[in-house]
């Protein structure tokens, strides 16, 4: 069968899919699946796991296939004073060389990760590093020309 935006109207639970829910909005013209999630509570808004150790498996996958134009894939606001709006962690620990940041741009005027720090007042920082260890580099830059 198939469920429609109308069926999410005082929904509180569906058992048949384990999606549980209090609130739900669900809009679209296409193939694929829209919803919009609101959290007023403690807990996240939207919480999604990965078990498996296979080589490039994702909990959440997020693209834009636009060829043209500004687009974003994951596009993250925070309006605390002491928030973050996207925060990664590599929790492995010994022999691991885990990244909890990475970027990648295959473009032929592309960068891999951006800082920007835009108040023209204040005590601001583009990128900003640290590192525990004794024997490792907070920031490191290297750059390769080739010919």
């Amino acid at each position: 069968g198939s469920i429609t935006a109308e069926t999410f109207n005082g929904l509180t639970s569906l058992t048949t899919t384990t999606l549980t829910t209090d609130t739900a909005t669900l809009s679209g013209n296409n193939d694929t699946q829209i919803a919009s999630i609101t959290q007023a509570g403690t807990g996240y808004g939207l919480s999604a796991a990965s078990s498996s150790t296979s080589n490039g498996a994702t909990a959440v996958l997020a693209e834009s296939t636009g060829t043209s134009g500004a687009t974003n894939a994951l596009w993250a606001t925070n309006a605390s004073t002491g928030g973050v709006a996207v925060r990664a962690e590599s929790n492995a620990t010994t022999g691991s060389s885990a990244v909890g940041v990475y970027g990648l741009s295959q473009g032929d005027a592309g960068v891999g990760v951006k800082g920007e720090a835009n108040s023209a007042t204040g005590n601001t920082v583009g990128v900003y590093g640290t590192n525990a260890s004794t024997d490792g580099i907070a920031t490191l830059v290297s750059v390769s020309t080739f010919a």
